[in-house]
């Protein structure tokens, strides 16, 4: 369960990387965590 704290960063994180803002994991968050993980980011 993700609580509102969490929801916050990943809206956030969807504002700063130019994804829907949902505030829930999309699949679109979750593939662009993955790139930023194998680019040495995150």
């Amino acid at each position: 369960m993700i609580g509102p704290q969490t929801a916050n960063a990943i809206r956030e994180y969807q504002r700063s990387e130019g994804l829907a803002v949902t505030g829930t994991v999309t699949p679109e968050l979750i593939e662009r965590l993955n790139t930023g993980a194998s680019r040495g980011r995150g």
